[in-house]
């Protein structure tokens, strides 16, 4: 058996970090549902707002239970902090992603996100779960940040510690860039290529 993975786009772009600001902007890009970890999100912003106000600006894109993530952004006061974009496609996605430089996927249920390759090819360091195949592309400690499922004092602790230090969170994207090279649409070719070959020998 031989497995080909999905191909990510190649973005072409390289994020300048030569200057740090004190805001992080962070992104969630998926279903708006429990299995994707959203409201487990929502309330950690919202029980350590004071803590994350002014250094944390979390945009929220895609599509499900949007008045219940709405209403709990109003019940918890981070209207502020967290910000609902809606479904975004072509430019205005590929504009938050070059906005962000934080992906935040808590997950309950995944096999491989694209979602987490796409913000990885645009350098952005990743905060996910150990779920499915996302621990084969994010080396926890080196490339982003892994916590067990529901685990949300875990969750809340690597946001706090990668907007607190930038250079690693920035450091983390880098290296998260090396690794979604590997899913390119040339290094796929490549891969392809090989298999034509081999099974027409």
């Amino acid at each position: 058996v031989t497995v080909v993975a999905n191909v990510v786009p190649n973005p072409h772009f390289d994020r300048d970090f030569s200057t740090i600001t004190t805001t992080v902007h962070a992104l969630f890009m998926g279903a708006v549902c429990d299995n994707k970890g959203i409201f487990d999100l929502l309330e950690v912003i919202g029980k350590n707002k004071d803590s994350f106000n002014r250094h944390l600006i979390i945009h929220i894109a895609g599509s499900g239970d949007i008045e219940r993530c709405k209403n709990l952004i109003a019940e918890f006061g981070i209207e502020d902090i967290v910000k609902y974009e809606g479904w975004l496609t072509g430019g205005e996605k590929r504009l938050m992603l070059e906005k962000c430089s934080l992906f935040i996927l808590p997950s309950y249920v995944e096999v491989l996100p694209m979602s987490v390759l796409e913000a990885m090819s645009f350098s952005m360091a990743v905060i996910s779960t150990t779920v499915g195949g996302i621990p084969e592309v994010v080396n926890d400690g080196i490339s982003g940040l892994l916590v067990r499922p529901g685990d949300k004092e875990s969750l809340c602790a690597c946001i706090m510690r990668l907007v607190s230090k930038p250079h690693l969170m920035h450091q983390m994207g880098l290296e998260g860039q090396k690794i979604a090279k590997n899913y390119f649409p040339q290094t796929i070719e490549a891969k392809l290529e090989n298999i034509y070959k081999r099974i027409c020998v």
